[in-house]
């Protein structure tokens, strides 16, 4: 058995969606189960390679298709000044000035404008960066081998081979993205069909189609009588059944991040398996952070998020503390412009998410429209932090309600949310530690172990 998880854009930001996705591929690997991560888009800067091992990828496991058309090997830098100013001469691009800034940075003067190098401490050329004489932008190029992708003012791209010349073209069009090969338009999908035609086994492999719809590709996988799966988050789930116009269409087999969505599903007519997003190692004790009165909220800035309505209520409860991890640095500028932050909320911006320490606070603090599995919560739990929810499907309220917490760490509005948090300043240690314990009990659930054997359930593997 090998699994493709299908995937069309890649960031170089770690949020829940690359948390997700590493943690299946940890998951696949201690199973025995061989697994790959197919990217349909370019991915293509320098240190591409970096930045996903940072992520927690295996490189090995990870498989950028358009990639696969050039035949420069992207594990080898050698390209030099003296390659750079060959290939300027071959295409008969004279300079006249060429200036080093740096062992790292160099700059060519043309007719037409500059070129400006970075280069290792080596000398090897890591990237080109073209301007025309107004020193706009015209084009960057990563170099590995040699030349290997040029991304162009305009949107468009292409790919080089080892002898320079051009072995892909593409473009990117209101967020598609489109590839142009031996006089023929390809989509994304295409990449996919043609590759998974070569290495597929029918009957035997399974297609995880996560974030994105095709039912092209459905239909081809269909064909070949090979298993494909939608996977549903909760994204999708919420605004189909709550934003007007928005429609989506399932299979009757599919998997879903949430096993609470089970059952509504199926009363649609839709077999769905639970594949769990996250697992966690639960701590032994209690957070060492229990008897201070500081919280830590999660998540990105967005408006679902409802972030506002946090900061609001903590203005009524200056004994406590809160911490937001999360959010881009201009997004929480902006925030701030638009809201009276009180001194009591702290933004620790973009922390990754192994790097945040939990353990140093009392609870969890989530405001959230709508969560499926809510991992941030899970992680949480794990560390036997107290969550503050809002009552909302699906993720919180089948939480709270197993716990037996609903009314006194659930809230509908701003005014029991202020509730639920004064409780929580004078909640007593003893009573504090109680409820942590519980917590870690049932943050049990979510174990690794137990993870293990919903997806050899989900996948059926023996």
């Amino acid at each position: 058995m090998t699994l493709y998880t299908l995937r069309s854009w890649m960031s170089d930001k770690t949020f829940g969606y690359e948390t997700t996705q590493v943690f299946r591929q940890n998951v696949l690997n201690d199973l025995g189960i061989a697994n790959y991560l197919l990217l349909g888009t370019p991915y293509s800067t320098p240190f591409w390679k970096e930045q996903l091992q940072a992520q927690g990828y295996k490189l090995d496991h990870v498989i950028i298709l358009p990639h696969l058309y050039s035949d420069i090997d992207t594990c080898l830098r050698s390209y030099q000044l003296d390659d750079f100013e060959a290939d300027l001469t071959k295409k008969q691009i004279l300079w006249k000035d060429k200036q080093i800034f740096s062992p790292t940075t160099a700059m060519y003067t043309t007719d037409e404008g500059y070129f400006d190098l970075n280069l290792t401490a080596e000398g090897n050329i890591l990237s080109i960066i073209e301007r025309s004489k107004n020193l706009e932008l015209k084009a960057v190029t990563s170099v590995f081998e040699k030349p290997f992708f040029t991304n162009f003012s305009d949107d468009s791209f292409c790919y080089y081979d080892k002898n320079g010349n051009i072995v892909l073209q593409g473009r990117i069009e209101d967020k598609e993205c489109y590839y142009f090969f031996q006089g023929q338009k390809w989509t994304m999908i295409d990449l996919f069909v043609n590759f998974l035609s070569d290495r597929i086994v029918p009957d035997q492999d399974i297609v995880l189609n996560d974030q994105f719809i095709s039912q092209t590709l459905e239909t081809f996988c269909q064909d070949q009588g090979i298993t494909y799966r939608f996977i549903l988050h909760y994204n999708h789930y919420f605004s189909q059944k709550n934003v007007e116009g928005y429609n989506i269409k399932l299979g009757k087999e599919i998997f879903v991040a949430s096993p609470y969505i089970i059952e509504p599903l199926a009363k649609d007519g839709i077999q769905a398996e639970f594949l769990p997003p996250i697992a966690i190692q639960v701590a032994q004790q209690p957070p060492r952070g229990l008897k201070s009165n500081k919280l830590l909220l999660v998540g990105n800035i967005y408006d679902h998020k409802r972030v506002a309505m946090a900061v609001q209520a903590m203005r009524e409860v200056p004994d406590l503390e809160l911490h937001i991890y999360g959010g881009r640095d201009e997004v929480i500028q902006d925030f701030k412009n638009q809201h009276m932050i009180p001194d009591n909320v702290i933004f620790k911006g973009f922390v990754p998410s192994g790097q945040i320490p939990r353990s140093d606070y009392c609870a969890y603090l989530s405001c959230s429209l709508s969560e499926m599995f809510a991992n941030a919560m899970v992680e949480c739990l794990g560390f036997g932090l107290i969550p503050i929810l809002s009552r909302v499907d699906f993720g919180h309220n089948q939480v709270l309600e197993e716990l037996g917490i609903y009314q006194q760490c659930g809230f509908d509005s701003i005014d029991d949310l202020v509730k639920a948090l004064k409780n929580l300043a004078s909640l007593p240690f003893e009573d504090r530690q109680q409820l942590s314990n519980k917590i870690l009990d049932y943050a049990n659930k979510f174990s690794y172990a137990e993870v293990q054997k919903q997806y050899k359930l989900a996948l059926g593997y023996n």
